[in-house]
């Protein structure tokens, strides 16, 4: 009895063993048949090598045939795709390294097309695409600049790239440009030796026109100030000669006037002689003061006269 429930028990196992490994082997392929897609993903199925269908999978759980079909997925939501070290070629043949980011969207339309055919099958392999896409553009267009006019030019060049890159890379890939910036700019060391060098010397040269201005200032302070007291000692010369003026011809008209009056007075007294011849010996009886002469005046010599005292006149 033993022996036959010895013998009995290894061929029970022995019948459950492949039982039991092809159960493992249909689970791991159940399990393997299941894949979920993410909210931000589109996918692809191939079947053996073959893109099955003509539109990518939505988001969810879909299903494979194991060791037969494969499903490619595919990051579909904004992105950013980013070049530190982009070196392009000014107009003046001056070097310059750009750090850009492109921000874009891949469609739904665009998912197969990148899927399987741009890159290796299945991989989304487009990263070298865009940066050889992206260096070329944004080198065309920097060429055409100076180096002087970037940096207030920057606005204008990113919306430039902007609506070159969204062409281009909308008909090369389908995809959708969402935005495109220069994150940063950096020039050659020569170049900021020439421009400190150049704001140096445009800042000796405001100092000296400054400089400048301000002798000149100085010099037309002074020239008016010197105007001012030159103006003002010919008004008083002016006004001192104007009064000596004025002195004069108010003693000239004095003396004048004195002079008419005096004549005047002549005249009067010429016209009253003329009328009147007596008038002489009128104004001699006024003024004697009743003294006899002391000498008499002929026509020789001058005869004393002697007063006789006490004598009476006779009547």
């Amino acid at each position: 009895m033993t022996t036959m429930l010895g013998t009995s028990a290894p061929r029970s196992i022995g019948w459950r063993l492949p039982s039991f490994g092809a159960g493992l082997i249909v689970a791991l392929a159940a399990i393997g048949s299941a894949v979920v897609v993410e909210p931000t993903e589109l996918a692809g199925k191939r079947r053996l090598g073959q893109v099955v269908g003509s539109e990518p999978l939505g988001p969810g759980l879909h299903f494979r045939w194991p060791f037969v079909e494969q499903i490619d997925r595919l990051q579909v939501s904004l992105e950013t795709y980013r070049l530190d070290h982009l070196t392009v070629n000014t107009i003046d043949n001056q070097p310059i390294s750009l750090a850009v980011g492109l921000s874009y969207r891949i469609p739904s339309p665009a998912v197969l097309k990148l899927l399987y055919e741009v890159g290796r099958a299945g991989n989304f392999d487009i990263g070298e695409n865009f940066a050889r896409v992206i260096a070329d553009r944004t080198a065309k267009v920097f060429a055409q600049q100076n180096t002087t006019t970037i940096s207030e030019a920057r606005d204008r060049l990113s919306t430039a790239l902007k609506a070159l890159l969204t062409q281009d890379l909308r008909a090369l890939y389908g995809i959708e440009v969402v935005d495109f910036q220069i994150a940063g700019i950096s020039y050659s060391d020569s170049f900021r030796a020439s421009v400190e060098a150049a704001v140096k010397a445009k800042n000796e040269a405001v100092a000296a026109e400054n400089t400048v201005n301000r002798i000149r200032f100085e010099a037309q302070q002074a020239v008016a100030r010197a105007t001012g007291e030159a103006e003002a000692k010919l008004r008083l010369a002016d006004a001192d000669r104007q009064a000596a003026t004025l002195l004069a011809q108010g003693h000239a008209a004095a003396i004048r006037l004195e002079g008419e009056a005096h004549a005047a007075v002549w005249r009067q007294s010429a016209e009253a002689l003329q009328l009147s011849p007596l008038l002489v010996d009128m104004a001699r009886a006024e003024r004697w003061n009743g003294a006899l002469p002391q000498t008499l005046i002929d026509s020789k010599a001058a005869l004393p006269l002697l007063s006789v005292a006490g004598q009476q006149p006779a009547r």
